[in-house]
Order: structure tokens, then C-alpha cells, then sequence
């Protein structure tokens, strides 16, 4: 709920949805609940979603998006989760056309509050997913 901003009720039911339809695990560790996709949900998804070609990035380069995800891969390694901002310096790209780029391939920026301030990060749950696209690169 922290991390999405949505409403307890509103995730809950998407959980209740979920499970009926058969499409997470849920374990317990010690108190917490933890959910997360069956491995066929996550294979199923990576089909559907696309790899790094220069129709699906518009007018970014291809190289510049491959260094944008090694970036973000080298800030989860460091238990980092980066802003776009830095993602975008480190590719040497505008950030607006990069995290469109990003997007296209499944990995979005989420809003988060920390210290009191809002911002957006890339968060460490996407790890999987830059991975992925960065071997299909």
C-alpha cells in the first residue's frame, strides 16, 4: 500500500482478485504477507511485452537505453533504487524520452514519499524485469 499509494481496500481487492484467478503465491513471513505472480503469470508477461528495438524507442538510441538499464541494474546491486534524473544523466539522454523508451519495455518510475518529499524512483521490484531486457539487448 506504502509503495503504490493506493488505498487499503482497493488493494486488498486486487488481491482477493488475484488469488482467486489463481495467479499468486502468498507466504508468510513471520507476520508479513508476502504475494508475488506465479512463475507462469511472469513467463506469460514476458511474451506479451516487447524487447529493445529502435521502433519501440522512438528517436532514443538504442546504446543510450542499454546504459540506462545498466545503470539502474548497478543501483539495485547497491540496494539503490535511482530517480530518473540519474538514470537519465547517466545515459546522456533527456529524461522524458528515456523514460518513455523505459516504459515501453515494462519498466516505469514509480512515485514514492520519503523525508516528506515526493519523487519517483525506479523501484527495486523492477530488478527482474531490467535484467531481462538487458540480456535481450
Amino acid at each position: 500500500m506504502k509503495a503504490t499509494g493506493l488505498r487499503r481496500e482497493l488493494v486488498y481487492s486486487a488481491l482477493g482478485w488475484l488469488g482467486r484467478e489463481d495467479k499468486i503465491i502468498v507466504e508468510r513471513s513471520g507476520r508479513a504477507m508476502i504475494f508475488s505472480l506465479r512463475e507462469e503469470e511472469l513467463q506469460k508477461e514476458a511474451v506479451r511485452d516487447t524487447t529493445i528495438e529502435d521502433s519501440d524507442i522512438e528517436d532514443s538510441k538504442p546504446e543510450e537505453v542499454k546504459k540506462a538499464l545498466a545503470f539502474i541494474l548497478s543501483e539495485f546491486e547497491a540496494n539503490g533504487e535511482p530517480t530518473p534524473l540519474q538514470v537519465s544523466k547517466a545515459a546522456g539522454m533527456d529524461s522524458r524520452q528515456l523514460g518513455k523508451a523505459l516504459s515501453k519495455l515494462g519498466i516505469r518510475s514509480e512515485p514514492v514519499r520519503r523525508g516528506g518529499k515526493n519523487f519517483r524512483i525506479y523501484p527495486l521490484a523492477s530488478k527482474a524485469r531490467v535484467m531481462e531486457e538487458l540480456a535481450n539487448t
